[in-house]
Order: C-alpha cells, then sequence, then structure tokens
C-alpha cells in the first residue's frame, strides 16, 4: 500500500498502485489523501481497505477509482449508472486516470463527478434523479388517450414480462411530453387497453420517440396489431400494417447517442448509462418475471425511462446535428430501424426434419471426437498427472490420506478438453509445444487461431487436430444447437428470432444478438453446409440473397477521390481481383496483362473453357467475334 497527500486533504481517493503517481493524480486536482491499492485477491482487497478507513477522517467522502475496488469497499454488484452517486452515503466511483488519457469524453464525466463530490463536502448534495418527476399519472383503468395528441412529440416505453415478443406481453407502457412530465399505464395484457393503444397510435400525428425501438415497436405490433396464435404467413400483412404506422414518424435515442458520441474508444449506449447524470440509478431488475414486480413500483420505473429518453434526447440529438450527422441518420440509420424491426420480426425458417438429421450427425462426430480425445494415450498419460494432483488436494483437507480417487473423485478430475487451463497445460506443458500467445493475464492462450495455427504447425500430432475439431463443433452445439431447437414452432417449421443491432460497433455495421446469427458456421468450415441446410424458406416463399459489391472499397474511393481507387471502378476492373494479383502476382503466371484502356472480350470455347483476349489476339487466332 503507498499513500500520498496532496494539499490541504477534504476527501481520499483509491486507485491502483501504479498510478498513484503525480501524473495521474493531477486529473483529480488537490487537497485529497491518495492511496495506492497493489493488485490483490478480494479478500486481501479488504483486509487493504479496513487498514485505509482507519487513517481517513470519518467525514471524509472517498474516491475509488476502480470497480474491482469499488465492489468490494461498497458490496455493490454492479457500477452501472453509480457514478455521481454517493453509494453508502459515502463512496464515489470515478473514472480512472487510464480511462482519462484514452477516452477523452471520461474527462467530462470525471468534472462532473467531483462537482457532485464538492457539493458532498459543502453539504449541499443531492443524489442524481433526485425529484425528477414533476408530475405524474398512473393510470389502471382503460381510458381514452385522446389528451396525449396535443403533445407534437412523446417519448416511449414499455415494460414486458421477458424478452421473447411472441409471448411476453406488455404489463405497461409509459408517454412523456417532458424531462419531467408523463403517465404511466398499468396495461396487464388487457385486450381493452390493446384496442385503445392501437387506435391512440393510428390516429396520433406527433413525433415518437423510442430507446432501442426495434424492440418496443416489434412487441407492440405484435400485441396490438397481430395477436392471437396465427401462423406466420397469416400474421404478416397485420404486422406490416402495424410496422408502416408506428415508423411514419419514429426516432431512436440509442442511435441518436451513437452517431453523436461514437468514437474508437468505443460506445456505452445503454439508457441508464446515457441518462445517469440526470435520472441517476433508478434501476430495478426487469430481466426475469416482472409480473412479480408491485404495479406502483413497476409503473414509475416506466415513466423514468421515459424521461430519461426524453432526456437523452435533449442532450444529443443537438450534438448530432453539430457533428454533421443528421444526413446519415435520416437517410441510412432511421430508415434502416424499420428494415430491422420487419426482419427481427419474420425471423429464419427452420426445417424440423434437417434440424433433427443435423442435430444426429452433430451428436455422433461430438461423441466420436470426446472419445478420440479422452483415450488418446497422451491424454491418458497426462491424466494421471491430474489424478495425482486432485489427489494430493484433496488429502490436505482429510485427516486420514487416501491413496486412490473414489469413482466420484475420478470423474471430478478427469481431463477438461473445454478448460483452457488444462488444455493449456496439456500443449505446453505435456506436449512441451512452444506457446504462440498468452492471454491478458499471463496464461497460455488456447483460442481458435491459436489452435488453428498449432495444427498446421504440427501435423505430426493428430490430436490437436481432434481438439481443434471438436472445440468449434462444441461452440455450435452450445452456441446455437439449443436456439434452433427452441426456436417458436410454426407447422412442419420453426421460426428463429434473433436482434440486429445499430450502434452495437465502432465501424457502423451490425452486430446481432440472441442468438448471435452473424456467426453461424460460414464457407471454410466443415460444419458450415450442414447447419445451412435447416434453413429454408417459409412454404410458398423462396429466399433471395443480395450484397453489396465491394461496398467499403467504393465508399472508400468516394471519399478519398483517389484516381487510382475510382479508375478501378470506372475502368469496370473488380478491386479484390487486382488486390489479389498485385500481392500474389507469382502464383498468377497465366494471367497477362495489357495496357490500360484495351478492350478484352470473353471466348467461351465448345470444351468449356474461357480465355479472354484482346481484339488483335481474337484476329490473330481467327476467332469471330
Amino acid at each position: 500500500m503507498f499513500s500520498k497527500e496532496l494539499g490541504t486533504p477534504n476527501k481520499a481517493i483509491i486507485l491502483p498502485i501504479e498510478q498513484c503517481t503525480d501524473s495521474y493524480l493531477k486529473y483529480y486536482g488537490d487537497n485529497l489523501i491518495a492511496f495506492g491499492l497493489p493488485k490483490a485477491k478480494a479478500d486481501d482487497t479488504k483486509e487493504y481497505l479496513k487498514d485505509i478507513l482507519e487513517l481517513i477522517p470519518h467525514n471524509f467522502p472517498i474516491l475509488i477509482a476502480s470497480t474491482d475496488i469499488f465492489k468490494v469497499a461498497t458490496k455493490v454488484k454492479k457500477v452501472t449508472a453509480l457514478e455521481g452517486v454517493a453509494v453508502n452515503q459515502r463512496y464515489f466511483i470515478i473514472p480512472s486516470p487510464l480511462n482519462c488519457i484514452y477516452n477523452p469524453s471520461k474527462k467530462t464525466v470525471l468534472k462532473w463527478v467531483m462537482d457532485n463530490v464538492e457539493k458532498f463536502i459543502a453539504g449541499n448534495y443531492d443524489a442524481p434523479g433526485t425529484n425528477i418527476i414533476h408530475s405524474s399519472r398512473y393510470i389502471y383503468d382503460v381510458e381514452s388517450l385522446d389528451f396525449l395528441h396535443e403533445y407534437p412529440m412523446l417519448t416511449c416505453d414499455i415494460e414486458t414480462a421477458g424478452l421473447k415478443f411472441t409471448d411476453c406481453g406488455v404489463l405497461s407502457i409509459a408517454f412523456a411530453w417532458s424531462e419531467h412530465d408523463g403517465i404511466a399505464i398499468h396495461v396487464n395484457n388487457n385486450e381493452d387497453w390493446f384496442k385503445e393503444l392501437k387506435k391512440f397510435f393510428e390516429n396520433y400525428k406527433g413525433s415518437l420517440v423510442f430507446h432501442n425501438a426495434t424492440f418496443d415497436t416489434k412487441v407492440l405490433i405484435h400485441n396490438l396489431w397481430v395477436g392471437g396464435q396465427r401462423s406466420w404467413r397469416e400474421r404478416m400483412p397485420e404486422f406490416i400494417n402495424g410496422l408502416d404506422i408506428m415508423y411514419r414518424n419514429l426516432h431512436d435515442t440509442k442511435v441518436i447517442a451513437y452517431l453523436a458520441v461514437n468514437s474508437c474508444s468505443g460506445n456505452e449506449l445503454g439508457l441508464k448509462k446515457l441518462s445517469q447524470q440526470f435520472s441517476g440509478n433508478y434501476g430495478i431488475d426487469v430481466s426475469g418475471d416482472n409480473t412479480t414486480i408491485p404495479v406502483n413500483e413497476l409503473l414509475e420505473y416506466n415513466l423514468k425511462d421515459c424521461l430519461s429518453t426524453m432526456w437523452v434526447y435533449n442532450k444529443y440529438y443537438p450534438m448530432m446535428v453539430s457533428d454533421n450527422q443528421l444526413g446519415v441518420y435520416e437517410s441510412v440509420f432511421r430508415p434502416t430501424l424499420k428494415v430491422l424491426t420487419q426482419t427481427e420480426y419474420t425471423g429464419l425458417c427452420i426445417d424440423q426434419e434437417n434440424l433433427k438429421q443435423l442435430s444426429k450427425t452433430l451428436h455422433d462426430k461430438y461423441n466420436d471426437l470426446l472419445n478420440s480425445i479422452n483415450t488418446n494415450p497422451e491424454v491418458l498419460k497426462f491424466q494421471k498427472v491430474l489424478d495425482v494432483e486432485y489427489l494430493a488436494k484433496q488429502n490436505t483437507k482429510r485427516k486420514n490420506p487416501k491413496f486412490e480417487l473414489s469413482e466420484k473423485e475420478k470423474l471430478d478430475a478427469k481431463f477438461n478438453v473445454n478448460s483452457n487451463i488444462q488444455l493449456g497445460r496439456l500443449l505446453f506443458e505435456h506436449f512441451n509445444l512452444e506457446p504462440l500467445e498468452y492471454t491478458d493475464k499471463g496464461a497460455y492462450s488456447v483460442k481458435a487461431d491459436v489452435l488453428e495455427e498449432l495444427t498446421s504447425m504440427h501435423s505430426d500430432i493428430p490430436l490437436l487436430n481432434d481438439i481443434s475439431e471438436y472445440l468449434k463443433l462444441n461452440k455450435i452445439m452450445t452456441s446455437f444447437m439449443p436456439s434452433f431447437e427452441n426456436a417458436d414452432p410454426d407447422g412442419d417449421v420453426r421460426h428463429l428470432y434473433g436482434s440486429f443491432h445499430l450502434g452495437g460497433t465502432k465501424s457502423g455495421r451490425l452486430s446481432s444478438s440472441d442468438p448471435n446469427l452473424q456467426n453461424l458456421p460460414s464457407t471454410g468450415s466443415i460444419y458450415a453446409k450442414p447447419v445451412k441446410a435447416i434453413f429454408r424458406a417459409p412454404p410458398g416463399f423462396i429466399y433471395v440473397g443480395s450484397d453489396f459489391a465491394s461496398l467499403e472499397d467504393r465508399i472508400s474511393a468516394l471519399t478519398t477521390k483517389d484516381e487510382n481507387k475510382l479508375k478501378v471502378y470506372t475502368s469496370g476492373a473488380d478491386g479484390h481481383s487486382l488486390r489479389a494479383y498485385y500481392y500474389f502476382k507469382k502464383y498468377m503466371q497465366d494471367i497477362k496483362q495489357v495496357p490500360p484502356d484495351t478492350k478484352c472480350y470473353k471466348v467461351e470455347h465448345d470444351d468449356g473453357t474461357i480465355e479472354y483476349l484482346t481484339e488483335e489476339e481474337i484476329v490473330e487466332k481467327g476467332y469471330k467475334q
């Protein structure tokens, strides 16, 4: 432990010992006592903190620049939305110096937190989120919502009984017309409320603002327009009708904030995080069975979500505009939300017979690989090492040491190929292979690309190929098969629904979850075709695929206006082919170069071969054009 005193202390700060230097402490100003803690286990950190507390005056606020230390000190499980909040009437979580260096936006957060600390010291501190509701109304019985039509813009948010749109229902819905005023309605899946809400949305002419609109709109359309347990084909026309109505004039603060703050250091786009300075730590756990939450508590939480959405809109929309992102928002991101909502609602159609066949094929291969690994002579030798270690560990707990493992203990000690630690020891200690990489914590890295490289380097060790194939297969079995098998039944098919996220990446690409449909086995994997074979178009439809040719290359050419990049496309060439030829020319001896702007013609021969010839070559060979 290390301590340093600056100015006339009226607060204490605790941070990792390597950051307890003048160059880092300058971010926190003067008048503080700084304590540097070494990296340690939670129990050891607890003892360090106990010693520190004896040195800190009881009226000093304690600032902690480490989430791990903060969790030990306060016993909270999550630090999300706690910035600026005096936890346990004393502790403040603050950005670390490194955060401030590598993410400039954290400097703004730090200033705001430090302002709250100074208010705390002066005795005029109010926790973020205090008294944000100025006027509210909680509605339980069905009534007309016509009074909402007077507001030109409303934020909207729903609470559901789960996250699966086909059966989560609508427990409550809230609307706000300012950062401090709104209503919350106890819908409780009441059909009369569904009719009133449908009428309201059909007739409302103003702007609707959601945070993460694709989920809320999908649930609302399913319950208000579609309803019932109809087949996919039967419900789609009503869904399209509801989709057109909900997206007439819709905004999404998650996308707005993304365009306003996106940077290479990453983004935090959750509503609670974005609105924390306004609404504080108001969250309740709505990830489980929300029907058990007291109704009044749920409605207030729902309303605060709407007030927070309005605050986020008012803060980040001007930032987006000033950063010249409005055009991108209006022409690309906003229209895409509607497309994604329909995409998520449509899902992927799974053929149940093909799924059964895939399941059998994968399970058989899985068992064969696992058996091959576990009966490998080298693995059996390594197992003896694990048995000895496990027996020695168990004997430290016994008064009378044993010399053999029981059957249960043998199972507990069994080599687990899914354990990164055990697999690392097998490869780099038992086989004595040279490690290619290490993890951040200094352990042997056995990630997929490392195993691929090891397998190609040591083709004389068949076990490596078995392990690599097993782990690929295990990922499919654990990450995708449960989602495939639990997809919604619809006649002789099932519908697999996933989520796509705008703003889920720094680059602007989509991301996907529940399950990650962008991470299905692709070309190059032996499991790509068997997995893709389970997907089919719904009866009476066909699948159509499209892809933009060289989209990123074309954007690069247009934005940089580089003459050579532009010429690739103005001359009708293919950028990927040109680049491949440039780098791997020696492997493409059969490709000939011709002068710029020379026209070539495609010649198809009777034997099926094709060649490209210039006009002179065609004449020379006597071909007819």
